[in-house]
């Protein structure tokens, strides 16, 4: 019985150590494509220091390349969330034969790898509750530091 119950726990170690390698989330971007119409376009890249960088490219009110510090804690709450849904279980990319409409992307990255998500609009419906949750959370105002102006051309994703 006791060799049962020590293999049994060894394991449930073994397991624990292989499911968390790699899946510490270091930086999370999330950004939102062109449409035919006005829509918003922007980047939003967190880190788990607590940086935020905000990129404003199309009909955004605040255009260019704002930085804050949000706090570990406020990031940390965006990582549990993304955890929680198990984005990594996500496909790379979602396909649909609609042609217009605000595009979403997510890049996940867990520092030794990344999880790139295409089409995310397309996706479940998690990937757009998750969206809402950064839009949320993320609100750029004159307490923000701009850091650079945006001339590029939109890259699509």
């Amino acid at each position: 019985m006791k060799k049962i119950l020590s293999s049994i726990v060894v394991m449930l170690i073994l397991a624990q150590s292989v499911m968390g390698q790699g899946k510490k989330i270091s930086t999370i971007t999330m950004g939102r494509t062109p449409c035919m119409g006005r829509c918003q376009v922007y980047d939003i890249e967190l880190h788990a220091n607590g940086k935020v960088i905000y990129t404003g490219r199309q009909f955004v009110k605040h255009m260019g390349v704002y930085e804050k510090n949000i706090g570990k804690k406020t990031i940390a709450k965006l990582f549990a969330a993304f955890s929680k849904y198990q984005i990594d279980t996500c496909q790379n990319e979602y396909s649909s034969n609609l042609m217009d409409g605000a595009g979403m992307y997510y890049i996940i990255d867990y520092g030794s790898n990344k999880k790139e998500i295409q089409k995310a609009h397309f996706g479940p419906a998690k990937l757009e509750e998750l969206a809402q949750l950064i839009d949320k959370t993320i609100q750029v105002n004159n307490k923000w530091k701009k850091t650079a102006s945006i001339e590029a051309p939109l890259r699509s994703r």
